[in-house]
C-alpha cells in the first residue's frame, strides 16, 4: 500500500503523531505534526487512508481507469478549493505548516 498508507495509519498512532491531544477533526488548528513535521488532521489522515486503499483496487485493469479518474477530479477539486480560499476570507479543511498558496491547495 505503500507511503500513502503509513501515513495515514501514521496519523492515528501518538507516538509517531506529536501533539496527538491536539488531532482536530479538520482544519488549520490542529496542533498535531506526523512525526514532528507534518500537521494532520483526522480529515487528512482519512483522505491518505482511501487513496492508499484505492492503489490496491487499482492493482486491477478495471479498477484502475475508475481510480485515476476518480483521484484526478479529487486533486482537482482540492486544488480549485485552495485557489479559490486564498483569495476569499475563507479558513482552509486543511492543515498546513507554511500558510503559503501552495501549501493550501496541495493538501492530500
Amino acid at each position: 500500500m505503500g507511503p500513502p498508507c503509513l501515513a495515514g495509519i501514521g496519523g492515528f498512532i501518538p507516538g509517531i503523531t506529536t501533539d496527538y491531544d491536539e488531532l482536530e477533526l479538520a482544519g488549520p488548528e490542529s496542533g498535531a505534526k506526523l512525526v514532528g513535521l507534518f500537521e494532520v488532521s483526522v480529515l487528512h489522515n482519512i483522505v491518505r487512508l482511501l487513496f492508499a486503499v484505492g492503489l490496491v483496487a487499482a492493482a486491477r485493469y478495471s479498477w484502475s481507469r475508475l481510480y485515476l479518474l476518480g483521484g484526478g477530479v479529487a486533486y482537482l477539486g482540492v486544488a480549485l478549493y485552495g485557489i479559490w480560499s486564498t483569495t476569499k476570507a475563507t479558513p482552509t479543511s486543511c492543515p498546513s505548516t507554511t500558510p503559503t498558496p501552495c501549501s493550501t491547495w496541495a493538501c492530500p
